[in-house]
């Protein structure tokens, strides 16, 4: 169920570039872009961060547990997911130098920012509050007992769309794709060097190399899991099954049975089946070519 939102996002640029022939044989390519673009607004603010430190005051008294981590909901005061992000210059340089009358040696290096709509590819999709899936439960004790059927695989209905009522206490027991306050864009930095002789009879050779390397691209990181480590010497012990403080509480989802696992109220949240920060900065690439 996808709440339908309006989103906007104001973008503006300022770059300069010019050409300097330097000597008859040498021309020099110079620019400098900066990009200044907002992360999404929606017009009535439905739109939810993850903070890892606020308080999910209802789950907290009713498990008695130590809780951190929950939605923080937009307002007039506080629109965006994440702030702008301010220091997006790009600078550009080429060259490219008469070696003889027969040869010429070229190159260049550029720093190019992803926008937005490239990282935001769906505004509802990382907006839980405002889009719900239902999830099928096979288990409830880590697929050790059928749970829910196929041929009735939503006992208890269709979750709704929960909206901001229960702040920080939204979805509990459910599983959290969102942004964060730290989004911020990628960018890629570009570069070649290439070599044209004329061989004579209207033809000619081209050697060039060409490559890029890609820094912060966005890419989901999922924050609620225990350390490797501890997985790896201590996997029997963690699936065993325990009782369930978010028993009656929660009435949907694999948290809403009288047991769980210790693996999940070992996690850093334990009132969410999972938490993903969703495009964010920790990609990378790189290309290295020869093009003849």
């Amino acid at each position: 169920i996808v709440a339908r939102l309006a989103l906007q996002s104001k973008y503006g640029a300022w770059y300069f570039q010019d050409d300097w022939r330097v000597t008859p044989t040498l021309t020099l390519t110079l620019g400098l872009r900066y990009n200044l673009e907002t992360f999404f607004t929606e017009r009535y603010n439905h739109l939810a961060r993850f903070d890892p430190n606020v308080v999910p005051t209802a789950a907290a008294q009713f498990t008695g547990l130590d809780l951190r981590g929950g939605m923080v909901f937009m307002s007039p005061d506080d629109r965006s997911q994440t702030d702008a992000f301010k220091k997006a210059f790009a600078p550009r340089f080429g060259f490219a130098y008469g070696l003889d009358s027969k040869t010429v040696i070229r190159g260049g290096y550029g720093i190019f920012w992803l926008p937005n709509n490239l990282s935001v590819t769906n505004g509802n999709g990382n907006n839980p509050a405002y889009s719900v899936s239902t999830p099928f439960n096979s288990s409830l004790d880590g697929g050790l007992t059928p749970a829910d059927r196929l041929s009735n695989p939503y006992p208890h209905g269709l979750l709704p769309i929960p909206g901001s009522a229960a702040g920080a206490d939204t979805l509990i027991g459910q599983g959290l794709g969102m942004y964060a306050q730290g989004v911020r864009p990628g960018y890629m930095q570009q570069w070649n060097f290439d070599v044209q002789r004329d061989l004579g009879g209207g033809v000619a050779v081209d050697v060039a190399y060409a490559g890029s390397k890609g820094t912060k691209l966005p890419n989901n990181l999922a924050i609620n899991r225990i350390a490797d480590s501890i997985w790896l010497t201590q996997k029997v012990a963690l699936t065993e099954s325990v009782p369930n403080p978010f028993y009656g509480f929660v009435t949907t989802g694999p948290l809403s049975g009288p047991t769980t696992t210790r693996q999940q109220l070992l996690q850093p949240f334990p009132q969410f089946q999972g938490v993903t920060l969703a495009q964010w900065p920790i990609g990378n690439s790189t290309y290295q070519a020869m093009q003849v």
